[in-house]
């Protein structure tokens, strides 16, 4: 089976990166148009053009990701709490959610930097907030979109609180103020655990100086953690609550890497 499934994939390999191709400049242009008619581009019809982008780009990486304890996600707007290793993890959960339509939608809060990038562009589809981290005022306005998102939109929403990618197998710092919107909004916090990303679309050097260590194969292992319920947080300060989840998510994250690699050694006897 996995023989035929590899011819497959050679056979259908350059005709997918074709269609990437296209529907890369097509969506590129509706996101042009999009920044300056949005009332003509409804929300499903640009979440389509993203999420069927995003399924032939994993195809054409070979990406399989597999996913764990979905059930326990709130079928309502929440807040997704990831670790960051890869431009890779957005991608990797907008493919997850549209697998559960029955769900609410995903965006994503990212820093303005990716506005000049494709990934960036692409992320505008679906009503990305920027963030400027120097700009005090534009802060204050990406918290009320954010706002807008969860309570008016009924969009979930993706953040990554280390506020870069960290290269290597240690978290880094999660920043209390990337989830002060759930404090905000009531939102419960799903804590979603990522391993297998680093180095699979990232060159270069990271942020801190550190080269991007690629994880070998093409396995992505996500794991959703149980929520943090509002009413349990409501009174807790959010750097202990984001250090709380960065502690729960380096556990998880630990495991999954035991898990690649028990499964990589097994494959390999």
């Amino acid at each position: 089976m996995q023989i035929l499934i590899a011819i497959l994939r050679i056979v259908l390999f350059p005709l997918v990166c074709i269609e990437v191709g296209i529907r890369l400049i097509f969506a590129l242009l509706k996101a042009r148009k999009y920044s300056f008619n949005p009332e003509n581009y409804p929300a499903d019809s640009r979440y389509k053009t993203v999420y069927i982008l995003v399924s032939r780009y994993l195809f054409l990486k070979g990406i399989r990701i597999h996913e764990k304890d979905w059930e326990n996600v709130p079928k309502k707007p929440v807040l997704f709490v990831c670790n960051h290793k890869s431009n890779l993890d957005a991608l990797i959960l907008i493919q997850i959610l549209n697998k559960h339509k029955e769900y609410p939608l995903i965006t994503f809060v990212a820093k303005k930097e990716l506005l000049s990038k494709k990934i960036g562009k692409i992320l505008s589809l679906i009503d990305c907030v920027f963030v400027d981290r120097q700009n005090l005022r534009q802060m204050v306005e990406s918290l009320e979109l954010q706002e807008k998102q969860l309570r008016t939109n009924n969009v979930s929403l993706g953040i990554f609180p280390e506020g870069t990618r960290v290269p290597g197998d240690t978290l880094g710092e999660f920043k209390g103020g990337a989830i002060k919107i759930a404090y905000r909004t009531f939102s419960p916090i799903v804590p979603v655990a990522i391993y297998g990303t680093e180095g699979k679309r990232d060159k270069g050097l990271a942020s801190n100086g550190k080269p991007f260590n690629k994880v070998l194969g093409k396995d992505v292992y996500v794991k959703f953690l149980k929520p943090l319920q509002p009413i349990n947080t409501m009174n807790i300060d959010s750097n202990q609550t984001a250090n709380n989840i960065r502690k729960q998510l380096q556990v998880t994250y630990d495991q999954l890497k035991t898990l690649h690699e028990n499964r990589k050694n097994k494959k390999n006897n």
